[in-house]
């Protein structure tokens, strides 16, 4: 369509050697530079203009507005241009804005990082949401990270999504524009079947209680129907479910077999511990015993106890069976 409307215009044209770049940074594709006759209601108005491939019509640039002598009256939607008054029709909604970081990051290789944004939009202006965060190409193909689209409400926070895909940490600096925004619009089912929200405490007859939250999450947004075809599985299979984090199960089907081809046992012995732990290492031990996950032996095989920190200060109560692992054969499945 653009060539054909290109080929259309019997107007010599002249090559513009510059980059000419989109409000977004996506290269244009310039046909040329030539003298038109833009018409403005009754007025006439020649003057130089590109031509290239955006998707509206026609922007007016700033060289047009200052020699035209243009005053834009938003408020009373007119323009004047050379002092004749225009009427101005305006169209779509607030929501385009550029997007940048609101402080440094740096982004590991391969990972990703959810980070702060901000808008970049004129002081007085309402922003209001929802909004879709996409990429603009200058920042998507400069090989720094990847942005993903991303559904944000600016009334509440500007979630911005970025990838590293490569080998190398990532330094991104605050205020880099990384994308840009639009508005999107909110599609609100009006299935009269839709399922009831049911908060966490709220008890859903005939469902087990260990499943009651498992369900009150997997249903939510789904239809009455959708809703009971899970509630009729969950109660079915609820014996598949645990309980209580005391609640372990165990298969009859098949017995674990740990093949260390004849290698000599490695016998490790205990580690001192210290005084503090002694008494965690105990209880989980007896725990364990008395949930028939271990039991007493004389195994000629020992491997060492070793504690490890989780993130919320606690013990997790490990073995180091690094000798023993040296000694198996795993089979492989052709």
């Amino acid at each position: 369509m653009y060539d054909e409307k290109v080929k259309s215009v019997n107007i010599p044209l002249e090559t513009v050697s510059q980059n000419i770049v989109a409000a977004d940074g996506t290269p244009l594709k310039v046909k040329g530079r030539g003298n038109f006759l833009i018409k403005l209601g009754d007025h006439e108005f020649d003057c130089q203009a590109v031509m290239a491939n955006i998707k509206t019509d026609g922007i007016l640039g700033l060289d047009f507005l200052q020699s035209s002598q243009c005053l834009v009256d938003i408020a009373r939607t007119k323009m004047f241009a050379s002092g004749v008054e225009h009427d101005l029709h305006l169209q779509g909604q607030i929501g385009c804005f550029r997007v940048s970081l609101e402080e440094n990051i740096t982004i590991p290789s391969r990972s990703e990082m959810i980070c702060s944004g901000q808008l970049l939009s004129s002081p007085g202006i309402k922003v209001q949401g929802p909004l879709l965060i996409e990429p603009i190409k200058k920042f998507d193909t400069g090989g720094k990270a990847l942005i993903a689209r991303t559904l944000v409400d600016p009334a509440k926070n500007v979630t911005v999504r970025l990838m590293n895909i490569s080998e190398q940490i990532q330094t991104i600096y605050k205020n880099t524009v990384v994308g840009v925004t639009s508005p999107v619009d909110v599609v609100k089912s009006e299935d009269e079947n839709m399922v009831s929200t049911v908060t966490l405490n709220e008890k859903v007859e005939n469902i087990p209680d260990h499943l009651n939250e498992l369900y009150t999450e997997t249903t939510k947004g789904l239809t009455a129907e959708k809703a009971s075809k899970i509630k009729t599985s969950l109660i079915k299979f609820q014996h598949l479910f645990s309980k209580t984090k005391d609640d372990f199960g165990r298969t009859s089907l098949i017995k674990h077999k740990i093949n260390t081809e004849g290698a000599r046992p490695t016998k490790q012995p205990p580690r001192r511990l210290p005084h503090h732990t002694a008494e965690f290492v105990d209880k989980e031990v007896e725990n364990m015993i008395r949930k028939g996950i271990v039991e007493p032996s004389s195994s000629p095989w020992a491997a060492g106890v070793v504690l490890v920190e989780k993130k919320d200060g606690t013990k997790r109560f490990c073995v180091d069976y690094r000798s023993l692992n040296r000694c198996l054969s795993f089979a492989t499945n052709g």
